[in-house]
């Protein structure tokens, strides 16, 4: 929380459903964007991306 602000995007990486309902809820506390991924390269390339 007191870093949320200071992030334009948070990648999360996991492979369990709790992690996946943990990225839902950081949504909450981040200003920026928040995804969940399975794969690592999927969010390193969602990182890299360009915002629109």
């Amino acid at each position: 929380m007191k870093h949320g602000k200071e992030f334009s995007k948070l990648a999360i990486v996991g492979n369990k459903p709790w992690e996946k309902h943990m990225s839902k809820i950081a949504d909450w506390f981040v200003t920026g964007e928040v995804e969940y991924f399975e794969k690592y390269q999927e969010a390193v390339n969602w990182l890299e991306k360009e915002q629109v």
